[in-house]
């Protein structure tokens, strides 16, 4: 079949690009995929963030007619919408990963709406006040055949806002090492620096290891790792640069935009792992603001972290508490688990291996076998 696949944001190098990445990979072998984009990307920086090779995915730009249409936003983007579901047609499937904020008319053989976020709640009652432009977005949105999105957690927010029937994909995460490595006295997190909508929280996680530092004895030989990537936009990078601020004097190690080698290199080398997206956060109105699911946390398990991760959005469904790791309501809690976890070498190997072994059912391989299955009955 052939397939086309809607990914605005592939210069983003976020979880979001690297799931709809390994569904093209997933895909390419059995069907003829492009990805269609207003913008080319940059595939050579793609595949060194993520360790891809995207060999037989062509990309297919689309041009916005220059004039005045391209200089007003809505006007622009109502053409975009335009030209999508127009360019929807040529394809047999027809995937778009921007359908909780774009929702054009999908117009192929078969079409599947991404819904990566859950919808805000405030924002969706504000919406629901403009009657034509909730009769749009929903018409729209009708038009698929398939709503996929990455955890139960998005699919109970999709079915409970959008009254219809969500299936999960969850993301793949590579596959587990044949044993434990030697690991380092390191606590690692992993996500992209940014301020808007389900921020990974950064700054908070350092403030927590600076208390936990200066408060517990143990906590004096280990250093604190954070990796991700970093977009040029202003607000970003001030955050990032904040980040580098209160890390000063403790031992902290930012890596900004780091290669999928030293990111692998670091999940093999930490003992543990924190994700902390969606803390101190309301879920009922902000569910936008949880992590939909958690590629870093499976990747870091895989690799033998110990997770600790805040008990929100998509975390609980990897992670059992007390069984692979910790789910955490508050920072307190981080930090006390974090000290148990530290102080109890037997405790931290068993959870390690425990994690390898969760890991498993987020395979690479079992993602292609759901990915084949869901193609199979779009037939």
């Amino acid at each position: 079949m052939k397939v086309g696949i809607y990914a605005p944001h592939l210069h983003r190098l976020g979880g979001g690009e690297k799931y709809i990445c390994e569904l093209a990979i997933a895909l390419r072998d059995d069907h003829d995929v492009e990805f269609v984009n207003f913008a080319p990307f940059d595939r050579a920086q793609l595949e060194a963030r993520f360790g891809f090779d995207l060999r037989n995915v062509r990309a297919r730009v689309l041009r916005v007619p220059a004039g005045f249409v391209s200089s007003l936003p809505y006007l622009s983007g109502a053409m975009q919408h335009f030209m999508l579901s127009q360019a929807s047609q040529a394809y047999d499937v027809f995937i778009n990963q921007a359908s909780d904020t774009s929702p054009f008319e999908g117009k192929a053989a078969k079409n599947i709406a991404v819904i990566q976020i859950p919808p805000p709640q405030s924002g969706r009652m504000r919406f629901a006040r403009v009657p034509f432009a909730r009769k749009m977005w929903d018409g729209s949105l009708a038009s698929y055949d398939v709503l996929l999105v990455y955890s139960q957690f998005v699919q109970r927010w999709v079915e409970r806002v959008y009254a219809r029937e969500a299936v999960v994909l969850y993301p793949p995460c590579g596959a587990p090492l044949t044993e434990r490595p030697v690991k380092d006295n390191v606590i690692l997190s992993v996500g992209r620096f940014f301020v808007e909508k389900h921020s990974k929280k950064q700054l908070e996680m350092i403030k927590g290891f600076k208390r936990l530092y200066d408060s517990t004895p143990e906590a004096a030989h280990w250093t604190f790792h954070l990796a991700g990537g970093i977009g040029a936009d202003r607000a970003h990078v001030q955050y990032l640069e904040a980040c580098r601020a209160e890390a000063v004097g403790y031992p902290i190690v930012i890596h900004p935009n780091a290669p999928a080698t030293v990111t692998r290199d670091l999940y093999a080398r930490a003992s543990l792992f924190w994700h902390a997206t969606g803390f101190d956060e309301d879920e009922e109105l902000h569910p936008d603001r949880m992590e939909h699911f958690g590629i870093t946390t499976v990747e870091a398990m895989a690799a033998g972290c110990v997770p600790l991760v805040v008990n929100k959005g998509g975390q609980p469904e990897i992670v059992r508490n007390g069984i692979e790791g910790i789910l955490w309501d508050t920072l307190d809690e981080l930090l006390e688990g974090t000290k148990t976890v530290i102080t109890n070498g037997m405790l931290q190997t068993t959870m390690s291996v425990a994690s390898m072994e969760r890991s498993k059912a987020f395979s690479t391989r079992k993602f292609k076998e759901n990915v084949a299955r869901l193609f199979d009955e779009l037939k």
